[in-house]
């Protein structure tokens, strides 16, 4: 972004100590004094609020940036704003990149759009976790498609490939991934049936996650928030979780804290693989006391 030189509300007589005003701002900001009081009596005293927003920009300083973007915005410091960088998935994507102090800017500027990027779900994110829980677009052979076309699909199917059938299968009568290689055997969830009205595709999802997968969807739960709120509150930026419990909803963004990729399958069921007395022994040692997961597992 770039800033306009003004700031004062006497834009056509420059006060003789705004320099000095403006330098009280930076070292206020500094030490986390610039509240939205503050910055209201240093704009009645002329100081250039485009060069003390750049500084919070520069300096991380969020709380800052929260305080002077409504001043900021009214009177145009910021020249735009880009439209394209108030879409709500640019948000978050700019959240995934940790740049903070923009996003920061960007809700504060405009509030009149922040129920709308609150309830913005990351599109990326959901796809970085469903890659991880082994989600695959996959080919349905006809004969399944016949039948999902006359009854209720099932919520799983067992994948399993005719190998010693004379004549060889055709190709839409095989289960295959989209590049034409089988699909591995074994039982799969179906995420999703259509994909994009296409009755030849399904989303499917291994039941069994290894090892190896289960921890990889772990880590991203832990660090990979859903929406801008949940991505906050993972990245620890405690001052603005807290700006924008004060202004939205407190029990709607509790609840995506607590349903946070939940709705990402249909039928989604929060359960768990035990194929081992090991497995078993290792999940029960991670439930407290409500049977709850306190650590990942």
């Amino acid at each position: 972004r770039s800033f306009r030189g003004r700031g004062c509300l006497n834009a056509g007589m420059e006060p003789p100590d705004v320099a000095a005003v403006t330098k009280e701002l930076t070292v206020a900001i500094d030490e986390g004094e610039a509240t939205e009081a503050s910055v209201a009596g240093f704009v009645a005293r002329g100081a250039y609020l485009a060069q003390g927003l750049a500084h919070a920009l520069a300096t991380g300083k969020t709380a800052a940036v929260l305080a002077l973007a409504p001043e900021c915005a009214a009177r145009k410091v910021v020249d735009g704003p880009d439209e394209e960088r108030l879409d709500p998935q640019i948000l978050l994507s700019m959240a995934s990149r940790g740049e903070w102090t923009a996003v920061a800017y960007s809700l504060a500027a405009d509030p009149d759009a922040l129920p709308e990027r609150l309830q913005a779900i990351d599109r990326a994110a959901r796809e970085k976790f469903q890659r991880a829980a082994g989600v695959v677009r996959a080919q349905i052979p006809k004969d399944l498609r016949t039948a999902y076309a006359k009854s209720k699909r099932p919520a799983e199917i067992f994948v399993e490939q005719s190998r010693w059938l004379l004549p060889r299968p055709r190709p839409d009568q095989t289960f295959r991934t989209l590049t034409g290689a089988k699909l591995e055997e074994g039982w799969y969830a179906i995420v999703q049936y259509p994909v994009d009205d296409d009755l030849n595709e399904a989303l499917l999802r291994r039941k069994l996650w290894s090892a190896g997968r289960r921890a990889e969807a772990s880590d991203i739960l832990h660090s990979v928030g859903e929406t801008l709120f949940c991505k906050a509150v993972k990245a620890g930026e405690w001052e603005l979780v807290e700006w924008l419990i004060q202004r939205g909803d407190p029990e709607e963004l509790a609840q995506q804290l607590q349903s946070e990729f939940v709705q990402l399958w249909d039928g989604m069921e929060r359960r768990a693989a035990v194929e081992s007395r090991a497995d078993l022994a290792e999940l029960c040692d991670c439930l407290g006391g409500c049977s709850t997961l306190q650590r990942q597992w």
